[in-house]
């Protein structure tokens, strides 16, 4: 088997248990799943169960942490149920952009200018292209190009077929 693809989800802590769901469902599509950090209820202190980070004064590492992961991710999906982002989570989008991720949302919405498929098949097209050259370098001990081109066309089919679950992107 060759290494499965990693996928870094975003959101606010309030999707805690959307974000389980979503890794579990992930995980047996075989993807490498990192995320933020799942708590029991009875860890808190307080009926708020969001933003433990700030309780305890660790926002700001916990915030870098979670950009550390979005670096190890081929990819980035995005929970915003709603149509919510909160300030961190757009933080995290903005990061993954700039560091040339590809960038998905649970929840279509083109007032926040989210992709269409046909634009997601594009970039990762490109994406497939560049990878694919740097894979012969780098990876030439690990994986042959077939391995290396055949997981990147399963990241644009997953891709595609999430957005595709949530409707017109």
């Amino acid at each position: 088997m060759s290494r499965p693809l990693i996928m870094c989800l975003c959101g606010s802590t309030r999707f805690t248990r959307e974000m389980l769901l979503k890794q579990w469902e992930l995980t047996k599509q075989g993807f490498i799943v990192l995320s933020w950090c799942a708590l029991p209820d009875d860890y808190y202190k307080t009926d708020e169960k969001s933003h433990i980070g700030d309780q305890e004064g660790v926002k700001a590492l916990v915030d870098e942490v979670h950009k550390r992961k979005i670096d190890l991710a081929d990819t980035v999906h995005v929970l915003n149920f709603n149509g919510y982002i909160g300030e961190s989570t757009r933080s995290e989008i903005n990061y993954a952009i700039a560091h040339g991720k590809p960038v998905t949302y649970e929840e279509a919405d083109e007032s926040e200018g989210r992709v269409k498929p046909e634009t997601i098949r594009k970039v990762i097209t490109e994406y497939i292209d560049t990878i694919g050259l740097d894979a012969r370098e780098n990876y030439r001990e690990h994986y042959n190009d077939e391995d290396v081109i055949a997981m990147l066309k399963d990241i644009e089919d997953n891709l595609i077929a999430e957005i595709e679950k949530g409707g017109d992107a």
